[in-house]
């Protein structure tokens, strides 16, 4: 048997279409739902919607062999006419009602007409028509259809019925899902009757993946637009697919004659830069799209964004709290939002004057492991939701319409609970997404505030302690000033995934270099800087910085690194200033991503970078801020790079690069010739890349044997390991 590409194919797209959603919806609601009885009847009904799917496929298979395709015909119909019994026993499982005389007499009128399904009472013979054939009914298909249709009207009057009493939105809208899926099936049904009666007209019954993807949706989706929201999107979703279909086909339309001309190869190049060339149009049609047709999706991004920012900056546990509500009760249209305080151990939110309320341990262990906005319609429409009776209390007694944990850390901190809408409207998915994400950034700084509050003063006092051992173990100005430098800086610097070496020589007793790796919760950092000059003013400011980035990042550790360059910037020079000194410092800070990706920020030294795999080294500018210009500076500038297994990362202050050859003088010097230089220092760097950290740190200070310096010499070598 052979089948061959004929214009009648395309009929077959239809069919299939609904066959394979009609099988996969009842299979989702078999699977998600665990054999529960009304998930079973939902699966038989897809099916039974989907079933004569197969007959209008096979018809393209078995073109021309009448006989056979009326032996399936009868045969499926065998079972088919038990559909208005289907559709009855799901229509009294979601309905709650029942039945002595509908629910029997149904099955008991499909079993008598499904005797007559073999014989020429029910089908006749087949129509041929240019798309396929189809089925010619006789005496007992009109009876089928006569009962079908009586069925049908009565599931849809009932149906209107229950929903004039549904209270539960979420139930009354599955329940208008529903009777909008029925009345699809008996519209296209209907359509049917032409075809059947010689008349060439395709029967509509096929795209039954229509009333089955409304049913679907009503029945098995978490949360339910409504039917003008539905209509919103399929507007949206058709525009964009038209921006993008329309350039394609009038696109293959001129080049299609031209393509079929050339070879494999260049037909290959072709449809590859075609797709990067959708990829890139996409990218752009999309924002304009939301902007032009879905501006509320457009306009909550951009809240969110500044949301985000604007707490980005530390703020007080009240300003926090009042910003946090007043954006997401305004942007969405709540009648309130308020914080309830669920813990009574944190003494700090405890003091903030917030309105409290102690849950149960189950309660708040489900808040936790859920973690997501939890709807009372929702709660109330499904017996099966977990901690149900719990909610269902909670939601009276703080007469919420929904809540929103905040939780930090495996650490149930409060609840957002947030009333109706004022135009008593559901929340969208859009509303639903915007709420989580600005609560995401609300608990992170809800708990970074809470947790300098509480760790300020013991912070304090910890470094107080800290620096009077050292000055009761030591004598005089500038020793304690170089065993302060020399505690402060890391021991046994380390970052997993990586393998690490520095090197740190002042050129007087303390030096204005620093460098710092600082693991912090979740994200790990490097740190190189240069105060201009050296001794003691340059020592005193490096750790001024250097104790200013730890505070930074100890209360924000996710911190962009221009943001913490921007506080630290703003502290340390109105600090110069009081020293009366005129300073600066030349600094970079990285902060480690996953991945082996970085982000950077500041302006010092070029990094290099030894890349394994060109067996080159890259160097990389940064151009950000020096600290101590001015308090109020622009944004500074970011940067990225990565790095690969076996690469190798080098930074360095100019005392490495400005060391002079010994012997040279002064007035007869030759920079290219007698200074150490970048290039040198590049070229070593790319002789040693292959070697450990350890390896390439003693192998730059040999090669540097012969120079003599008159700055502080740093330099921290990182190379990935995995």
């Amino acid at each position: 048997m052979e089948f061959s590409f004929e214009p009648r194919s395309l009929f077959i797209i239809p069919p299939l279409l609904s066959f394979l959603i009609g099988i996969t919806i009842g299979l989702t609601a078999v699977i998600r739902g665990r054999l529960k009885i009304e998930n079973v009847l939902f699966a038989l009904v897809c099916l039974w919607w989907s079933m004569l799917m197969p007959l209008f496929i096979s018809h393209h298979f078995l073109w021309g062999k009448a006989d056979t395709i009326m032996k399936i015909e009868r045969g499926v119909h065998f079972f088919y006419v038990y559909l208005p019994a289907i559709n009855a026993l799901y229509f009294f499982r979601m309905t709650g009602t029942r039945s002595r005389v509908i629910l029997p007499g149904s099955f008991i009128l499909s079993f008598l007409i499904s005797l007559t399904t073999l014989t020429d009472y029910y089908l006749t013979g087949l129509n041929e028509y240019s798309w396929g054939y189809i089925s010619r009914g006789g005496i007992m298909l009109q009876v089928f259809g006569l009962y079908s249709a009586a069925m049908l009207i009565y599931f849809i009057v009932s149906f209107i019925r229950r929903i004039r009493t549904e209270k539960n939105r979420i139930l009354r809208l599955k329940l208008i899902y529903i009777v909008l899926s029925f009345i699809l099936v008996g519209l296209l049904t209907i359509t049917n009757l032409a075809a059947q009666n010689g008349i060439d007209f395709y029967p509509l019954g096929n795209l039954m993946f229509l009333p089955l993807a409304f049913l679907g949706y009503g029945v098995l989706s978490n949360r339910l637009m409504d039917i003008r929201s539905v209509l919103h999107v399929t507007f949206i979703w058709g525009a964009m697919s038209s921006l993008i279909l329309i350039p394609n086909i009038a696109l293959f339309y001129f080049v299609s004659h031209f393509i079929g001309r050339i070879g494999a190869a260049y037909q290959f190049v072709i449809g590859t830069a075609w797709f990067i060339g959708n990829y890139f149009y996409f990218k752009k049609v999309q924002p304009l799209i939301d902007q032009l047709f879905n501006r509320r999706k457009y306009n909550l991004n951009a809240i969110e964004s500044a949301f985000v920012d604007s707490i980005s900056t530390l703020k007080t546990l009240d300003e926090l709290i009042d910003q946090f509500t007043e954006v997401i009760r305004k942007t969405i249209g709540f009648r309130s939002a308020e914080i309830v305080l669920c813990r009574t151990d944190e003494p700090v939110l405890a003091g903030a004057g917030l309105k409290t309320h102690t849950l149960d341990t189950a309660l708040e262990a489900w808040f936790v492991s859920s973690n997501h906005l939890v709807d009372q319609t929702r709660v109330e429409a499904r017996p099966d939701y977990p901690e149900r009776d719990g909610l269902l209390a909670l939601f009276n007694e703080l007469d919420a319409a929904y809540l929103v944990p905040l939780v930090v850390k495996g650490r149930l901190f409060t609840l957002l609970v947030l009333t109706e809408k004022q135009n008593l409207r559901q929340i969208t998915n859009y509303e639903v997404r915007f709420i989580n994400n600005i609560r995401a950034a609300a608990a992170i700084a809800l708990d970074n505030s809470v947790m300098l509050t509480e760790q300020l003063e013991h912070k304090v006092e910890e470094r107080t302690a800290e620096l009077k051992k050292a000055m009761d173990a030591l004598w005089g100005e500038m020793e304690l000033a170089k065993k302060i430098q020399t505690t402060l800086l890391p021991r046994t610097p380390a970052i997993r995934g990586f393998e690490i070496a520095a090197y740190m020589q002042p050129a007087d007793q303390v030096g204005g270099d620093y460098y710092d790796i600082i693991n912090a919760e979740g994200l790990d950092w490097l740190v190189i800087g240069d105060v201009s000059g050296h001794g003691v003013p340059a020592g005193l400011i490096m750790m001024m910085v250097q104790t200013a980035i730890h505070m930074a990042i100890a209360g924000k550790p996710n911190l962009r690194p221009d943001v913490l360059l921007n506080r630290v910037n703003s502290v340390i020079t109105e600090n110069i200033q009081k020293l009366d000194e005129d300073r600066y410092m030349t600094i970079t800070v990285i902060a480690c991503m996953n991945r082996g990706r970085f982000m950077f920020s500041g302006q010092h030294q070029h990094i290099m970078i030894y890349r394994a795999a060109l067996n080159d080294v890259e160097l990389i500018e940064t151009n950000g801020i020096w600290i101590g210009i001015a308090e109020e500076l622009k944004r500074p500038a970011t940067g990225e790079f990565a790095m690969e297994v076996g690469d190798t990362l080098m930074l360095y202050t100019d005392g490495i690069t400005d060391a002079w050859r010994e012997g040279s003088t002064r007035d007869f010097r030759n920079p290219s010739e007698d200074m150490f230089g970048i290039d040198r220092l590049r070229k070593t760097l790319r002789k040693l890349g292959t070697r450990s950290s350890d390896e390439i740190r003693d192998g730059v200070l040999s090669e540097v044997q012969g120079y003599y310096f008159n700055d502080d010499v740093t330099m921290v070598i990182m190379k990935r390991l995995e």
